[in-house]
């Protein structure tokens, strides 16, 4: 060999400019390929296929949500109604409500776990008290009203609690637990609660030691 000869399919001393590659390059993408030599038809098809798959499994998941709340017996939203009957006054069970949802408005009585805290009372007008109970861990809020009414020498509470998220749908008990929690704080002896899982979601299986 010569000096200085280039044996023919070495690619030293390369004689293509970087504007014949450029030149290429743009034949390739005309043509309907990558640069790295993927065809943009077979791009193409792989992201439909991956979008087709995507779509499916949403399309399942929604399917199942849909057939699970129009099959499970709870309300269509996160909430819980229960009567609650107290052998005494409604005036005395009010006072007793309000000061209980005081005593627990603050994180100190959640230190070791549970959700018996930070209750605040938002409004008392006349037989009404409202107000809402915030979970100490996710911050998830709800409202909570209670109505009085006496009957033959009782008192007869009407309690409603719902969950402040329009998508909440289960809830684990939560809102049972905001009304039986204070309840029960209220230490307030011979009451009796009535609900379902139809008007209160997952009563049956609530552990209101843990919410």
């Amino acid at each position: 060999m010569k000096n200085g000869e280039i044996r023919e399919g070495s690619s030293i001393g390369s004689t293509a400019s970087p504007e014949q590659d450029l030149v290429e390059r743009s034949k390739l993408l005309g043509e309907g390929q990558t640069s790295t030599g993927c065809s943009w038809d077979k791009c193409l098809i792989c992201m439909g296929i991956f979008g087709g798959a995507v779509g499916f499994l949403f399309l399942v998941l929604v399917t199942a949500i849909l057939v699970a709340m129009f099959t499970l017996p709870f309300p269509r939203h996160a909430s819980c109604s229960v009567n609650i009957t107290f052998p005494q006054r409604c005036s005395g069970v009010r006072d007793a409500l309000i000061h209980q949802m005081h005593m627990w408005s603050g994180m100190n009585n959640c230190e070791s776990g549970g959700q018996k805290c930070l209750y605040e009372v938002t409004s008392v007008k006349g037989n009404i008290v409202s107000g809402t109970h915030t979970t100490p861990k996710f911050r998830f809020m709800d409202y909570i009203t209670f109505k009085f009414g006496h009957e033959e020498g009782q008192c007869i509470v009407e309690a409603f609690s719902t969950s402040a998220f329009w998508f909440a749908w289960l809830d684990f008990g939560t809102n049972y637990c905001n009304i039986h929690n204070l309840v029960e704080g209220m230490d307030i002896s011979n009451y009796t609660e009535q609900t379902d899982n139809t008007i209160c979601t997952q009563y049956s299986t609530a552990n209101c030691d843990k919410y």
